[in-house]
């Protein structure tokens, strides 16, 4: 298809309306959209409702997003969930935007790639021997949660001023900086790995547990910007 609009819209005024869009792929099927993916739904009229919009990939099933047309190919949540499971895949060209009220979880053995980076707002939810991979700037202002042996893989850079946690031999990478100004990283504890090149931690808070490591060597000089006289500073460790 080009182009794919999902979208959920609760508009009947002072009404609860569960309106509802799903869109969903198993036993292997695939769906490539040329052009850009819209997952929306939407409060308006002054509606009671909960609409819901949900893209759903359980099977080993698979989803393209290419860029064509002059559309990047980006995927964005608003106030929408994308789930897989099983196995599936999901590849978006552009960059992926997840808004604050919106979801995305990747379980089971499942793999989302990202080609130009990845905004999350909202919550992103990696479990279970599965993995997000980005190429590009990985951003948070919301929350991540990685546990069972899952792993995020960053091409770029990460930012954080949202909340990371770690758990089960859960692994956190990026070829570019970590900056944590103003956010929280928890490595909870049992063999979880961050590796980034350079640490900016002004008023942000790492806490490290027994058995995990973060590695924030290569970045060269001038990379550690909380360094001092071999002490970090600013924020709290």
């Amino acid at each position: 298809v080009n182009n794919l609009t999902n979208s959920a819209s609760a508009n009947t005024s002072g009404a609860y309306d569960t309106a509802s869009a799903n869109i969903r792929l198993s036993g292997l099927s695939s769906l490539t959209v040329n052009g850009n993916v819209n997952n929306i739904a939407q409060v308006t009229n002054n509606s009671l409702g909960s609409p819901s919009a949900s893209i759903n990939l359980d099977g080993g099933s698979r989803l393209a997003v290419n860029a064509s047309g002059g559309q990047a190919g980006a995927f964005t949540n608003t106030e929408g969930s994308l789930n897989l499971s099983n196995n599936s895949t999901a590849t978006v060209a552009g960059l992926f935007t997840n808004d604050g009220s919106s979801g995305v979880n990747v379980a089971s053995g499942s793999v989302l790639t990202t080609r130009n980076g990845f905004s999350n707002a909202g919550s992103l939810n990696v479990s279970i021997n599965s993995a997000l991979a980005n190429t590009g700037s990985f951003s948070n202002s919301g929350t991540v949660s990685l546990y069972g042996h899952a792993a995020v893989t960053n091409a770029g850079s990460v930012s954080n001023s949202g909340v990371i946690y770690l758990y089960e031999f859960s692994a956190l990478t990026g070829t570019g900086s970590f900056d944590n100004t103003g956010g929280t990283l928890f490595l909870n504890g049992g063999g979880n790995t961050l590796h980034a090149a350079g640490l900016t931690n002004t008023n942000g808070t790492l806490n490290i547990a027994a058995g995990d490591s973060a590695d924030f060597r290569g970045g060269g000089a001038g990379s550690f910007t909380n360094l001092s006289g071999g002490t970090l500073t600013s924020g709290t460790y």
